[in-house]
């Protein structure tokens, strides 16, 4: 399992290993911005045992090589019920995917899917979002829509209840811009984080 969460990101399990950037998150803030990942697809995945992933490890592999000699790479997710990698991809595709598409890779079957931003792009936005002047305390975490089509960034509850979400999005836009001019018109989804739910103290036994 360590092999297949090197570089590449991808979804196992309804679990997104994609580029998360938090400073506050907590693991429940992670789970709920893993879940909007996994929404594209494979949302609804069953782990079909160890033998099943380690089929994976090859597709894997051939995208980390396409990923380090071409840009554009935009994510991937693997769906261990239907044994198939979707691969999200910025501008042309190169060939070597779409022979991975035609002929599928160990028994996988590949789509590639086109995408608005690179995940590079999507990571520095979304470190631009969490380092806003301010931010900390107010944005928990951000990550790339499922489609790549923009960016998510969740917020606390209080900073909701300070400021609308459209003046929160301002202020990230405004942030991103600053740091990264060529993403100024990335759309930025405000969410408002889920609240933590309190532990259950469980009776002790007499």
């Amino acid at each position: 399992m360590t092999r297949l969460a090197r570089r590449v990101p991808v979804v196992f399990a309804a679990v997104a290993a994609t580029a998360v950037v938090a400073t506050a998150a907590t693991a429940a803030t992670a789970a709920t911005l893993a879940a909007e990942e996994s929404a594209d697809p494979g949302s609804e995945v069953n782990v079909a045992g160890p033998v099943a992933t380690e089929k994976f490890v090859s597709v894997n592999d051939a995208l980390d090589a396409l990923r380090e000699k071409y840009s554009g790479f935009a994510g991937a997710s693997n769906d261990l019920q239907t044994m198939t990698t979707t691969v999200r991809w910025k501008g042309t595709v190169p060939n070597e995917l779409r022979k991975l598409e035609r002929s599928g890779l160990n028994g996988i079957t590949v789509t590639a899917l086109p995408a608005a931003y690179s995940q590079e792009e999507i990571n520095l936005a979304a470190d631009a979002a969490i380092h806003a002047p301010g931010a900390e305390g107010t944005v928990i975490g951000a990550v790339g829509t499922p489609d790549r089509s923009g960016l998510i960034v969740e917020v606390t509850e209080s900073a909701v209840a300070r400021l609308s979400k459209s003046a929160l999005s301002h202020d990230v836009k405004q942030a991103i811009a600053a740091a990264e001019p060529q993403l100024e018109t990335i759309p930025v989804t405000i969410r408002q984080a889920e609240p933590t739910r309190p532990a259950i103290a469980k009776p002790v036994a007499q």
